[in-house]
């Protein structure tokens, strides 16, 4: 309630993170009016924070931590009031608007999303540059791009499949290598394969 006080334009945010001695903490506020059907994915999304916390997050590349984290919170919270699948393809499609790169909210995006990744080799340098766990994610694109490259991967290969991916997080440090060995190609080539669909979504 105090958080919503401050906020007389509507409270909408939420994070999950590692608090005092190693406690996984979820916070969330939002006021009674809400954001209608995009409201119904935030806490899935930030819950799934709190899986990828289990298996270092903080080693995760940019596209990877933000990017699934709002495909589960799409396709699990927003799916099943979304019976054409527009809405969740206009909310990941919404999110491309959010690429600024080296920009602040208050100027305009340079460069769109969408302008970016008409070439293949676009969309290598965009992915390329989210590689980074510390990469501005916000700015370079991650959540819907990475939302994409989720959806593909688990497309291809499955939810299991995706969560031993995962998993190597917590012991390796070299995720390329990982990302062949259950995919069969090395991420950049995973890119490439990628670009037309990401087009098209």
């Amino acid at each position: 309630s105090t958080e919503i006080s401050r906020w007389p334009d509507g409270c909408n945010f939420a994070f999950a993170t590692t608090g005092f001695g190693s406690i996984p903490m979820y916070y969330q506020c939002m006021d009674t009016r809400g954001r209608s059907i995009f409201d119904k994915q935030t806490a899935i999304h930030e819950y799934f924070h709190l899986v990828q916390q289990e298996y270092s997050i903080n080693k995760m590349p940019c596209w990877m931590k933000e990017g699934s984290a709002i495909y589960f919170g799409a396709f699990l919270g927003i799916y099943d009031s979304d019976t054409t699948g527009e809405s969740t393809k206009n909310f990941i499609k919404g999110l491309s608007f959010q690429y600024n790169p080296g920009g602040t909210y208050q100027n305009p995006p340079n460069t769109r999303l969408i302008d970016k990744i008409q070439t293949t080799a676009g969309v290598v340098e965009v992915l390329t540059a989210l590689e980074s766990p510390t990469a501005e994610c916000l700015s370079l694109g991650a959540y819907s791009v990475g939302a994409t490259a989720t959806d593909a991967l688990i497309a291809a290969k499955g939810f299991t499949k995706y969560m031993e991916f995962v998993s190597t997080f917590g012991t390796s440090s070299d995720w390329k290598t990982d990302f062949a060995t259950t995919y069969g190609l090395s991420p950049e080539a995973f890119y490439i394969k990628l670009a037309p669909y990401l087009r098209q979504r």
